[in-house]
């Protein structure tokens, strides 16, 4: 027995078929035999089915690739993660001084005081800062200044914030014209980040009244401070 190399039926069937109505199942053959059978007898080769069925698996195949993507991102994705925040402090090391001062002699030989000025001094290092006050005269008359009187200095702190600990490393000095010594120091240092404030007493050293001659007599505290 032959087979039908197209459609796997036996020749013997084909040719039964031609023999049993000629006119209907010869025309159905060579039509097979021209473009391809749809139907021949009871055989029948559904062509849409396939493609069907083929589509079909390969809707299934991509449907199984992205759910095996999709599982395997799930899996490593992360749990956890984190995030910084971070504050820039500057560095500030400063001495602010009060408003200038000025009083009116009371005409005796007492020495004429100052009310108490106050300073304020920050420095946030790690180390600490040091603070000085000083003047680099004495008393001086503005129009004559031959005529001098002597600077007394105190030095004292008020109050400190921080975990620095202050300490006074001047606590008062005083000028001597007389002497040639024309400067006077205070001050004070820290070992830490800190804030404080200071009381600077000043004051005019009279000697005898009139012995000096009247007029505007000035000298200028200056301060400074730095990093330690």
């Amino acid at each position: 027995m032959f087979m039908n190399r197209r459609v796997g039926l036996p020749w013997t069937s084909v040719q039964f078929a031609c023999s049993a109505s000629p006119s209907t199942y010869c025309s159905r053959i060579s039509r097979w035999q021209s473009v391809g059978p749809k139907h021949l007898g009871n055989h029948t080769v559904d062509l849409t089915s396939t493609m069907r069925i083929n589509m079909k698996s390969s809707i299934q195949l991509m449907v199984g690739v992205a759910l095996t993507a999709l599982i395997s991102s799930n899996a490593t994705a992360q749990i956890t993660d984190s995030q910084k925040f971070t504050v820039n402090v500057p560095t500030n090391i400063s001495i602010t001084a009060p408003v200038d001062q000025a009083i009116t002699h009371d005409e005796t030989d007492s020495n004429q005081s100052f009310p108490l000025q106050t300073w304020s001094v920050v420095g946030n290092t790690v180390a600490g800062v040091t603070v000085s006050l000083a003047v680099d005269q004495p008393f001086t008359h503005t129009a004559d200044p031959s005529y001098r009187r002597d600077v007394q200095m105190g030095f004292a702190i008020k109050n400190t914030s921080g975990p620095g600990t202050w300490t006074l490393t001047q606590s008062s000095d005083t000028t001597d014209y007389d002497a040639n010594d024309l400067v006077a120091t205070v001050g004070a240092s820290s070992n830490g980040t800190g804030s404080a404030t200071f009381d600077l007493a000043i004051s005019f050293i009279t000697g005898t009244y009139g012995s000096f001659a009247a007029g505007t007599y000035e000298t200028t505290v200056v301060g400074t401070v730095t990093a330690n």
